[in-house]
């Protein structure tokens, strides 16, 4: 486990990282899962949503570079850091029907963005 102030510094580096990779296509980031909620213990896991104004198709061009942050970031940390691309096509679109989204809105917290 991390104390709150690491949490923090993780999520700004994953934001600044996000903003050097997506530019201006950045619309938000959103920490979700047991960190947000506040319930995690030792074996879980840091949970960031990136929400981009970029079509689904296109967030495969990114897989290879947020997967190497997220590995660098898990790494320097010493836990687990998993980071989800959304396009906010899709998640504007689904977050009143998929409850996977509806937690987004619902537990999440946002960190870059409005919320």
């Amino acid at each position: 486990m991390i104390t709150n102030e690491t949490l923090n510094i993780i999520i700004k580096e994953v934001e600044l990282l996000s903003r050097e990779i997506f530019r201006d296509n950045l619309e938000k980031v959103i920490l979700f899962g047991s960190y947000a909620r506040g319930d995690f213990d030792s074996e879980s896991d840091i949970d960031v949503a990136v929400l981009l104004n970029l079509e689904e198709a296109a967030l495969n061009n990114y897989f290879d570079e947020i997967s190497q942050v997220s590995t660098d970031l898990s790494l320097k940390y010493g836990i687990m850091i998993s980071i989800l691309l959304v396009s906010n096509k899709t998640f504007y679109t689904y977050k009143d029907v998929l409850p996977f989204y509806k937690n987004f809105i619902k537990e999440g917290k946002v960190y870059y963005g409005r919320s």
